[in-house]
């Protein structure tokens, strides 16, 4: 197994070029990107007050038609003739008999 027979220092070189990268980055934050801000606001403003357009009158629209109502039809059921025993001259069952 070739991994296992390498020597600690070989893995110790990476892992300190990993620890100066980190510092140089780190150095970098602290010291060269950290620019002077405050030298270059001025210290004076200049404040303008700006009033803003007042917006038109919302134009009314024109009232909609009023809609139609549906109108409402009365339903009737159809009226049937329906024969009878008494209207056919049919018998009919009495008490009794």
């Amino acid at each position: 197994m070739a991994y296992v027979d390498q020597p600690a220092f070989s893995r110790l070189k990476p892992v300190a070029a990993v620890a100066l990268v980190h510092l140089a980055i780190g150095y970098a934050f602290i010291s060269g990107l950290a620019t002077d801000v405050m030298h270059r606001v001025p210290s004076v403003f200049r404040v303008i007050s700006i009033a803003e357009p007042v917006p038109p009158p919302p134009n009314d629209p024109e009232p909609a038609p009023p809609r139609a109502q549906p109108q409402e039809r009365a339903v009737t059921a159809p009226v049937r003739q329906v024969e009878t025993a008494s209207q056919a001259g049919g018998h009919t069952r009495r008490a009794g008999s």
